[in-house]
């Protein structure tokens, strides 16, 4: 049974009216999609032709000029014409390039010498004035190297654009509005080079700069309403960007000493725990949460995946709830409706139909995909805990058809759970009925209980009458 149970569900195949690439891209940068992309093409959702003609018209308007180039003779003669446009474009951009780091090569030079450029750091005469003073180095200079930047992003060189975003706001600190664009390019850079735990833990710290840096705008809203519009839009494209940190699989070795100072790299089996509690606590930020539900309702399937498989459930199971059922009506999926099944509904048979679909949406996911397992078996565990809390006495045969497994690997899996999880329960085996002990909550657990989101609902009136007193006396 179980390895028929295991061939089924390497069977599933995933379903292309689960997929989320089209309705997510215009919330990434053109470079994002790439592996997006790619993914597509191993899953075969969509004819491989089709995907290699959509790839080469996101290629276009970058500098890739040669895997573009390589993609279109896979597909078949390349029109003359086309090959040399991109003949001619390549030509430019390294024409382009070089003129570039020509003009910038004093600052280039410095940034070479370690041991000159970190003397300058640990003096702290790395900045705009002493260099202009002490080696000619220009606010032209320093613009050209952040053109240069945005080039060599453009041309396909990541770690090179993490390394010059980096020193460029050094150079002009953290205020400026090109320092922003420039964490901006280089989060991008640093997503697309998530290939060691260092990386992912880089960005992570970008992330939350950048997060702090938009909530930081909010005052600017005060002087222009169409500001607020802004700010919106910046949040959704931060909590798209951030889901590829979120689920990045980690290394499965060890992280070495972190290479970047100050920067704390958690052990490979911690990362994917401490990485979803981050997107939970995220995601359901008052701000966060406010753009999600205006902007893109369709990242719950993200939010509720994290939530199910992460150790945070308990304490945000009854937000997300109500977030799903208020947004039903513009976004659902199976992960959604399994949740609101489960716990809206108590329809347990619904549920395990949903989880069944949910793997369709899994394998055919970028994001949740090497989370498949991990998915399945939390959902189940969920399923488990929410009748147990409903019942005093349940049939193991019954359970197990509702686990979607055998009956002896059900019980094996109940046994399981009930000495890892300590819950009050046993199993009757010759009746085959698991007994789940009396539980009360205590008044003071009950108390806790209903005066935990008091900090936030009273936050959240400060703020409201806050922004009434700003708009009044705006208006006067």
């Amino acid at each position: 049974m179980a390895q028929e149970q295991n061939a089924a569900a390497k069977a599933v195949r995933p379903c292309a009216k689960y997929d989320l690439t089209t309705t997510i891209a215009p919330y990434l940068d053109l470079h994002m999609m790439f592996p997006l992309i790619q993914f597509l093409e191993e899953q075969a959702i969509y004819k491989p032709e089709d995907l290699s003609t959509v790839l080469v018209e996101f290629l276009r308007p970058t500098n890739m000029h040669d895997y573009t180039l390589d993609i279109l003779n896979n597909l078949g003669d390349v029109d003359p014409a086309i090959e040399e446009e991109l003949v001619q474009g390549r030509d430019e951009t390294v024409a382009y390039l070089n003129e570039l780091e020509d003009f910038c090569n004093p600052l280039l030079e410095i940034l070479r010498e370690e041991e000159l450029l970190n003397s300058l750091i640990a003096e702290g005469n790395f900045t705009l004035e002493y260099l202009e003073q002490a080696y000619g180095i220009t606010w032209e200079v320093v613009e050209t190297f952040y053109r240069y930047g945005k080039c060599t992003y453009e041309c396909g060189n990541y770690q090179e654009v993490m390394f010059i975003m980096y020193y460029f706001r050094l150079l002009v600190g953290d205020s400026s509005d090109s320092s922003f664009h420039a964490l901006w390019g280089k989060l991008a850079a640093e997503i697309l080079m998530l290939q060691t735990n260092d990386n992912v833990a880089n960005a992570l710290k970008d992330a939350e700069t950048l997060q702090k840096m938009i909530d930081d705008r909010d005052e600017l809203g005060l002087r222009n309403p169409g500001h607020h519009l802004e700010q919106l839009q910046l949040r959704s494209w931060l909590l798209h960007w951030s889901i590829f940190i979120f689920f990045k699989n980690p290394m499965e070795e060890e992280p070495e000493e972190s290479k970047t100072e100050g920067l704390e790299v958690l052990p490979a089996a911690e990362m994917p725990t401490y990485l979803l509690n981050k997107m939970v606590e995220f995601f359901v930020s008052q701000k966060y949460l406010n753009a999600l539900q205006t902007n893109c309702p369709w990242l719950l399937r993200y939010l509720t995946a994290a939530v199910i498989i992460s150790k945070s459930r308990r304490r945000t199971l009854r937000l997300l709830v109500n977030v799903i059922r208020q947004e039903q009506y513009t976004y659902r999926d199976p992960i959604t409706e399994f949740v609101e099944c489960l716990c809206v509904k108590f329809d347990f048979e619904a549920a395990q139909e949903k989880l069944l679909d949910c793997e369709k949406v899994l394998v055919g996911d970028y994001f949740l995909v090497n989370f498949r397992e991990e998915f399945m078996n939390k959902a189940r565990l969920f399923i488990f805990e929410t009748y147990c809390r409903i019942h005093t006495k349940i049939d193991t045969k019954m359970l197990s058809s509702k686990l979607n497994m055998g009956n002896e690997d059900a019980e094996r899996w109940i046994v399981n759970l009930i000495r890892e999880a300590k819950l009050d329960a046993k199993i009757d085996s010759e009746q085959g009925h698991v007994i789940m002990g009396k539980r009360h909550a205590s008044s003071y657990q009950q108390t806790i209980d209903k005066t935990k989101d008091l900090t936030y609902r009273s936050y959240q009136l400060i703020n409201n009458v806050l922004n009434m007193n700003n708009e009044q006396k705006k208006s006067n």
